[in-house]
């Protein structure tokens, strides 16, 4: 089943998701906003094509309905798409496939956030991030198999003491 972002409608709620999935990819919106409508649609699909529970989700936070949460980030104009990393609004090195006048980072290059309806920042944002988590869910299953052998050896092992 493919996923759709999920409306964020308290700061609870957004809190709770931040601590429970390791990347967020949030689009600050309003109603009232004409770019904000035009990217919706596409944020909607590249939710249904990347998301993977728990390790990548898509959010949208509608500055009407919780403002005190754009304002807990400093969002001044939108569409804004910020970038929550292990619960935390963190610059991510996404080795300079996100970039242009639309796109802030630090200093040293980090993508900060994405201002603007951007789509080909916005599709390459989702597919970095999409591939981290993928990459994140292959090595917890390496680990999971890992354990599995040593206890397997163990039990062979206890076995035949």
């Amino acid at each position: 089943m493919a996923a759709s972002p999920i409306a964020i409608t308290s700061t609870d709620q957004f809190d709770e998701l931040l601590k429970s999935t390791k990347y967020v990819v949030v689009d600050f919106w309003a109603e009232w906003c004409p770019p904000c409508k035009a990217i919706g649609p596409m944020f909607g699909k590249l939710a249904a094509s990347n998301t993977i529970p728990g390790k990548l989700v898509f959010a949208k936070v509608d500055l009407e309905e919780t403002p005190d949460i754009p304002e807990r980030y400093e969002v001044a104009s939108i569409p804004a798409f910020l970038i929550f990393s292990g619960g935390e609004l963190k610059p991510l090195d996404l080795g300079g496939k996100v970039k242009g006048p639309a796109v802030q980072t630090t200093e040293d290059g980090k993508v900060k956030r994405i201002v603007g309806a951007d789509p080909r920042n916005l599709m390459a944002l989702a597919g970095e991030l999409a591939k981290w988590a993928k990459e994140d869910d292959a090595a917890a299953e390496g680990e999971a198999a890992t354990e599995e052998k040593k206890e397997d050896k163990e039990v062979r092992l206890n076995s035949l003491l």
